[in-house]
């Protein structure tokens, strides 16, 4: 019994230390979207039976369960803290899988949607490699933070703080907004 408290608490330990070494790397803590963001976002990302949406930074997999609410799709989520990624993997719905990691690291041309609440600092940073991960016509919902450089297809506010909402169509979000154009 000594032996499998001792390994739980090494395993909880290690979680811990990889949890803050994630927070340490990123500057990102793991934070919740609101359900309302997560209505937001899904109703904007329209996913349809058969369509894949990938979660970036996926938390504790709040928004892949919500998508399967709504369509019968596929789901992966990504997640830098493992803390959080173990969690994700214990509460997934059916068709989704959850991967502990840098997302940077995974093949996203795949995907017809993604949902992303990522913090202003690494949007500017990698704005540039999320374009060239995703194809053409993918979907993109963005909570609180703009990508920098990208025009939305929309944008809603939601809930009492009025909580930005963006959807990005990767091929499409780079124009000027149409009141630039002189329209």
């Amino acid at each position: 019994m000594i032996v499998v408290l001792l390994t739980l608490f090494v395993i909880a330990l290690a979680l811990l230390l990889l949890s803050l070494r994630a927070l340490s790397s990123t500057g990102v803590p793991v934070r919740a979207s609101s359900p309302e963001a997560i209505d937001a976002a899904l109703d904007l990302l329209a996913l349809r039976d058969g369509e894949r949406l990938v979660d970036l930074g996926c938390g504790f997999g709040r928004a892949l369960r919500a998508a399967h609410r709504r369509a019968d799709v596929e789901c992966l989520g990504i997640e830098l803290n493992p803390f959080a990624a173990a969690g994700a993997w214990v509460l997934r719905s059916r068709r989704t899988r959850v991967r502990w990691g840098d997302f940077r690291h995974a093949d996203l041309k795949e995907f017809q949607a993604v949902f992303c609440y990522l913090m202003p600092r690494f949007l500017e940073r990698n704005a540039d490699w999320l374009e060239k991960a995703l194809a053409p016509g993918t979907r993109v919902a963005a909570v609180d933070f703009p990508v920098p450089g990208w025009t939305p297809e929309t944008v809603r506010l939601v809930g009492p703080l009025r909580q930005p909402i963006r959807l990005y169509v990767i091929g499409r979000h780079r124009h000027p907004p149409p009141e630039s154009q002189g329209l």
